[in-house]
């Protein structure tokens, strides 16, 4: 009778024990497990900083894609307005094909071809009591301007290069307004800087 109390015990001892390794393992060994696994499969992410440049090859890209494949004969980029230089309302669009094309109502300027390669634009006035120009970005990222206004003296298209990189806005801007007041351009680059003049 001693014998079977004495194994008896020992079968409520290795019983016991194995409770408490059970119990000890689901509170504490799941979870040190599943910090080495965890721990071992998260590696950290390797972050590569892409360039002003690479973002802004891209975006044109990208605004190319969209203009060849939306644009149409009935569907494009135009912008018009009214000149009290050239007594004449005008159009600017830019076709499927990219082109930047000029048309006054009076017929002196009708389809001109100013450019081609063109993505974007912008009509902004500038100066005191100035003029309105033309913003335009191109395929290889060139922002240029053409003066509206100043074909009443000149008789001619003329377009100038701008030296500003990366442009994706050209936005009008009002300045020293506290005084006599100029409207100028503001240039949004892809980063979100802003530029004035």
């Amino acid at each position: 009778m001693e014998k079977n109390k004495k194994g008896l015990i020992a079968v409520l001892i290795v019983i016991i024990v194995l409770l408490l390794c059970a119990l000890g393992y689901l509170l504490f060994g799941k979870d040190l497990l599943n910090k080495k696994e965890n721990n071992a499969v998260i590696q950290p992410e390797v972050v590569t900083e892409i360039t002003t440049e690479e973002l802004y090859k891209t975006y044109l890209a990208n605004l190319k894609k969209e203009i060849t494949t939306k644009y149409d004969e009935y569907n494009n980029n135009v912008v018009s307005g009214k000149s009290r230089y050239l007594d004449t309302t005008y159009d600017f669009t830019i076709k499927k094909n990219l082109d930047l094309v000029f048309t006054t109502d009076d017929k002196k300027y009708n389809n001109y071809k100013v450019s081609e390669n063109v993505l974007n634009m912008f009509l902004i006035d500038a100066g005191n009591g100035g003029y309105t120009l033309l913003y335009y970005i191109k395929t290889d990222g060139s922002l240029n301007k053409m003066c509206i206004d100043c074909l009443a003296e000149e008789e001619k298209v003329k377009v100038e290069q701008v030296d500003k990189k990366y442009i994706v806005n050209v936005t009008q801007g009002l300045f020293d307004y506290e005084f006599s007041g100029s409207p100028e351009p503001i240039f949004i680059d892809i980063k979100g800087n802003m530029f004035i003049d």
